[in-house]
């Protein structure tokens, strides 16, 4: 589930956005971003985005 997260993080969707397209709730989606957050070592989305670019889990 974070791997969708992460990749629709990188298309520029909102919270609301992913939480719809994965049939979720916005806080489940808050949580999954928290974690991917603290697992990345990253500080916000822009980080989640360049580190998936870096280790090759999403391309533009």
């Amino acid at each position: 589930m974070e791997l969708k997260v992460i990749g629709l993080v990188c298309q520029e969707n909102s919270t609301e956005e992913i939480a719809a397209k994965l049939g979720i709730g916005k806080r489940t989606v808050e949580g999954h971003r928290r974690n991917i957050i603290k697992k990345m070592g990253v500080r916000n989305s822009v980080g989640i985005l360049f580190f998936a670019i870096k280790n090759g889990l999403f391309q533009i």
